[in-house]
């Protein structure tokens, strides 16, 4: 029996008591109670912890959580005293000793028990603080009486519901990984969308304004309470994105129901006429005057809470700047409103980052990146330098417009990029550093450093699944297998419990790929047919299937999968020449290389001109010491006509053209296979300084050579 059997007894009978009232938290202590492995219980510990600290920031500190730690949401709970301390000691050392289960680090296992006590006191004292906050939202609404949503039931504690849309990023054909585009709060599993329902069932947000209050004790100035409330309903009306009611409707309904003294519309009284006129949302305002300064303020609020989604603030000098300040206002509204909506059907992972104030960028970003998600980076690249000719500042266009040069292969444009972005680190968020870091370590070629700001990035959030996967793949790239496994894995279960069915063909490539190179070729089919559930007949994984099934001597199978990857091929109007390649390639993997020459020979034969086969087969003969004297001989014919750039395209799109950085380091090897050991370190490092990106096979070879000369240098 566990030492910890009896916290978990604890929590089991809290569990019950809960059930119905908190689906959030109900779903995460159930998880616990049910688990057995030590790091899923400190795991699923931290995310009933995270439940209780996203609604706490909500309803306490008047905010979403977004991006932010833990720890600094707790550590402003106590600064405020929203909590009482002995909880917020709890959280503190719960919080602390969970994240060795997310991550997952060494840790002793009767430290359990401590966690489990922790989470214990916290979710009686959180169970206290719903009833009561319950108690207190029933009375002021019996007071107010107040309606129903039309055609919506109200809960009697408010949830906060999960997100589990995916953020896709490209690793590419050589499993580059690139970069994780990740905010911190794509995964935050219970972010809540305030605009949902404002909305009305065209999708337009649905505004009524109401008449600004001038708060200046001057007279002068209540004609503008009116009409600032007139020239914005005029503005606003001009979005197509929007559906204000009008002037007259606003003054129609304030004279019938004798709310005249514009002093004396409090939101409660503003929330029960938006309603009336089945707005969801509404806007008032006010006129403040200091001095010779006069400031206009406008509030965005639900009809339905009178929660303040956003408040706009414009200054002014005189009344000569009345219309100006209008204008602005409106254009601040109107702007934050548009992007809302033009972002509602985009997926939540889209939507990370896009901080803009101009719904015209957006516009190009959300066009990019439904692009990119295609696969046609070139598409994806125009728009989003169109979202950054209209906002220099769109740190997420800038991003992803970075990551498609990467995985276009032109590397010169996306170093470029990064050091633009990089030239602004200091006015970036944490996240965004992060971010910028991520890409100039892979541009460094500094693959420890990759690993190092990944994991930052899942310190911050451990159910960030795409993080997860990358780590996995930076893992990958330097044989680290085991390691590897445990990152896609993880990935797999965050992707299981939010439903499963992620379209990202590499999280099972990469995944499979692994567990080959481990030898466990059960587990890499199951990969393979459960990315084929969600991605029939997607080509990488039939590809990788034949490989499984060639390495394991199944050759009619395989013959089965060669033959539906060709004629797939085909159907995408592929060209012979890189059909043929690839299935070269398949044969190259499973390591039958005699099949493999066989088909990089009929294709030099067939097209001499052409340096890729010249390329796959002379690395074959000089890597595998099959024949170095003529792979040495194909690489010096195909170097001499290939262009000195490092960029390449991808066989992914129809063509696959081998860089100087590729021959170099073929004739390095060979050069090092033949004894030459100074012109194998003079070529390999070339290729190196040359190489735009880490690739783990030239870094040991280099290392190789390198103690090779110095051992020599020692004997002479």
């Amino acid at each position: 029996m566990p030492i910890w059997s009896a916290e978990i007894k604890e929590l089991e009978t809290l569990y019950i008591s809960l059930k119905g009232k908190l689906p959030g938290l109900e779903k995460e202590l159930e998880r616990l109670i049910k688990a057995e492995d030590e790091n899923m219980i400190l795991l699923y510990s931290r995310r009933c912890l995270e439940v209780i600290i996203t609604d706490l920031c909500e309803s306490e500190l008047n905010r979403p959580r977004k991006t932010e730690p833990l720890k600094g949401i707790i550590d402003k709970l106590n600064r405020e005293e929203k909590v009482p301390s002995h909880i917020i000691t709890s959280m503190q050392s719960l919080n602390s000793m969970s994240t060795y289960g997310a991550h997952p680090k060494e840790f002793d296992p009767e430290q359990l028990k401590p966690v489990l006590s922790n989470l214990n006191i916290v979710i009686k004292w959180y169970l206290k603080y719903k009833t009561q906050k319950t108690e207190v939202t029933v009375k002021e609404k019996e007071e107010k009486h107040e309606p129903e949503r039309p055609g919506e039931a109200r809960e009697p504690i408010p949830v906060v519901k999960s997100k589990n849309k995916p953020i896709i990023i490209i690793s590419g054909i050589l499993l580059i990984g690139v970069i994780i585009i990740l905010a911190l709060d794509v995964f935050n599993l219970f972010h809540k969308d305030k605009f949902k329902d404002i909305r009305n069932p065209e999708g337009r947000i649905s505004i009524a304004v109401m008449p600004f209050q001038n708060m200046t004790n001057d007279t002068l100035w209540n004609i503008w309470q009116e009409g600032i409330q007139n020239e914005l309903i005029t503005n606003l009306s001009n979005s197509t994105e929007l559906s204000v009611h009008q002037y007259q409707t606003m003054l129609n309904i304030l004279q019938s129901t004798g709310h005249t003294n514009y002093a004396s519309i409090t939101p409660s009284i503003a929330s029960d006429l938006s309603r009336k006129l089945q707005a969801n949302t509404f806007i008032q305002g006010s006129i403040k005057s200091a001095g010779e300064k006069i400031r206009v303020n406008a509030h965005l609020i639900d009809a339905y809470t009178e929660e303040i989604y956003r408040t706009f603030q414009i200054d002014g000098n005189s009344e000569d700047d009345i219309f100006h300040m209008i204008d602005s206002l409106s254009g601040l509204v109107r702007n934050y409103l548009e992007i809302k909506v033009l972002g509602q059907d985009a997926d939540y992972e889209i939507r990370t980052w896009a901080t803009t104030d101009s719904p015209e960028a957006y516009r190009y970003y959300i066009q990019g990146m439904n692009l990119f998600f295609e696969s046609d980076y070139s598409s994806a690249i125009a728009l989003f330098n169109k979202a950054l000719e209209t906002d220099t500042n769109f740190f997420a266009a800038r991003m992803y417009l970075t990551i498609s040069f990467f995985n276009l292969g032109k590397f010169e444009e996306a170093r470029l990029s990064t050091q633009k972005a990089y030239e602004q680190i200091e006015n970036a968020t944490y996240t965004e550093q992060l971010l910028l870091k991520s890409l100039k370590s892979l541009i460094d070629k500094d693959q420890q450093a990759f690993i190092k700001y990944t994991k930052l990035v899942l310190d911050n959030d451990p159910q960030a699944r795409i993080v997860w996967y990358q780590q996995g793949l930076n893992y990958y790239r330097i044989y680290q297998y085991e390691k590897a496994i445990q990152c896609l894995e993880k990935a797999l279960e965050i992707d299981k419990q939010w439903g499963g069915g992620w379209k990202w063909v590499y999280l099972y490539t990469v995944t499979g790929e692994a567990y080959h190179e481990l030898g466990d070729h059960q587990k890499e089919k199951e990969i393979y047919e459960l990315g084929l559930s969600i991605l029939p007949d997607h080509p990488k994984i039939i590809y990788l299937q034949a490989v499984c099934a060639l390495s394991q001597g199944e050759t009619t199978e395989a013959n089965d999968y060669i033959e539906k990857y060709r004629l797939i091929r085909e159907t995408e109007s592929r060209e012979e020449y890189w059909i043929n390649y690839s299935i070269g390639e398949i044969y190259l993997e499973a390591e039958q290389f005699d099949k493999a020459t066989d088909i990089f020979r009929d294709l030099i034969a067939k097209d001499p001109q052409n340096t890729a086969g010249k390329w796959a087969l002379g690395f074959i003969l000089i890597e595998k010491d099959i024949n170095i004297n003529e792979g040495m001989e194909l690489i010096d014919q195909a170097l001499k006509s290939t262009p000195d750039n490092v960029d390449y395209i991808s066989i992914m799109y129809n063509k696959l053209e081998p860089n100087v950085v590729q021959f170099l380091y073929a004739k390095g090897l060979g050069h090092y296979k033949e004894g030459k050991i100074e012109e194998a370190h003079q070529l390999l490092k070339e290729a190196w300084e040359k190489r735009p990106l880490y690739d783990h096979d030239h870094y040991l070879l280099l290392q190789e050579v390198e103690q090779a000369l110095t051992r020599r240098e020692r004997d002479e």
